[in-house]
C-alpha cells in the first residue's frame, strides 16, 4: 500500500512555508521591489547643537561643525564650523520668516542619508549669498553613477523654489556648492507599500498561531 498527500479544494501551507514567504517578501522590500515613495521636509529650524534653542532665535545665528535633521546629516569637509543656522530677520541677510541653513563661499556642503537608505531630492528653497555664483548640485547614486543640476543665481535676496531633475533618486550622498542659503528641502524616502505591509502582517500572525486542526486529506492507493 502507498500513501500520498493531496488536497481537496484548499491549499495546505506548512508553517515553515509561511516563514519562507514572509522572509521572501521582506527581502523584496529591502531590495526596493516593494517600495513606494514618501517625502519629508527638512526645515532647518534647529537646534544647532544638542540642547540649543529651537527654532534658531530671530536675529541670531549659530556656526556648526555639522547639522542633522530627520536622519539626514549635513557637513562641510575640511572647513569646520562653516555651516550656519540663521534665524529670521538677521540684518543684511535674506529673510523668509523662518530659520535656514547657509554656508560660506568656496565650500561644499555634503548631505548623507541614514545608513542603508537611498533617498531622492525633489526641491529646495534657495538664495545666493556672498556672490556664490552657480549653484552646483551633484548626486551620487547607489549604482555608482552621478547626476548633476546647475542653477543660475538671480537678482535680489528672495528665496526661490528650485526643482531637481527626475534623476535625483536612489542617492547615497549629495554635494552642494557653498555660498548659498537653503530652506525647506523636500526629500523622497522609500517606504513599503501598504498592501505589502498588510500581507506581511497577516503572514506573521499566521506564523504564530497554533492551529487546533490541520486540514489534510489523504488519497490512499495501492502501489
Amino acid at each position: 500500500m502507498k500513501e500520498s498527500l493531496t488536497h481537496r479544494g484548499f491549499w495546505i501551507i506548512g508553517w515553515r512555508g509561511v516563514s519562507a514567504v514572509s522572509a521572501a517578501l521582506a527581502s523584496f522590500c529591502l531590495l526596493g521591489d516593494c517600495r513606494g515613495q514618501g517625502t519629508i521636509r527638512i526645515t532647518f529650524e534647529g537646534p544647532a547643537y544638542p540642547g540649543g534653542p529651537q527654532p534658531q532665535p530671530p536675529g541670531t545665528y549659530s556656526s556648526m561643525f555639522e547639522y542633522g535633521e530627520s536622519g539626514i546629516l549635513f557637513t562641510v569637509p575640511h572647513h569646520p564650523y562653516s555651516l550656519l543656522l540663521i534665524g529670521s530677520g538677521l540684518s543684511g541677510d535674506p529673510d523668509n520668516g523662518t530659520a535656514y541653513l547657509a554656508t560660506f563661499l568656496n565650500t561644499t556642503v555634503v548631505a548623507t542619508f541614514p545608513s542603508g537608505t537611498q533617498c531622492g531630492l525633489a526641491s529646495v528653497d534657495a538664495v545666493e549669498l556672498s556672490l556664490g555664483g552657480i549653484l552646483h548640485v551633484v548626486g551620487y547614486r547607489h549604482d555608482g553613477t552621478t547626476v548633476t543640476n546647475d542653477f543660475l543665481p538671480w537678482v535680489g535676496q528672495s528665496f526661490h523654489t528650485l526643482q531637481f531633475s527626475s534623476g535625483f533618486v536612489d542617492l547615497d550622498r549629495v554635494d552642494v556648492s557653498g555660498g548659498w542659503a537653503f530652506d525647506n528641502l523636500v526629500v523622497g524616502i522609500p517606504e513599503p507599500r501598504a498592501g505589502v505591509l498588510t500581507l506581511l502582517g497577516m503572514l506573521t500572525t499566521l506564523r504564530w498561531l497554533r492551529p487546533e486542526m490541520k486540514r489534510r486529506s489523504f488519497n490512499r492507493s495501492s502501489g
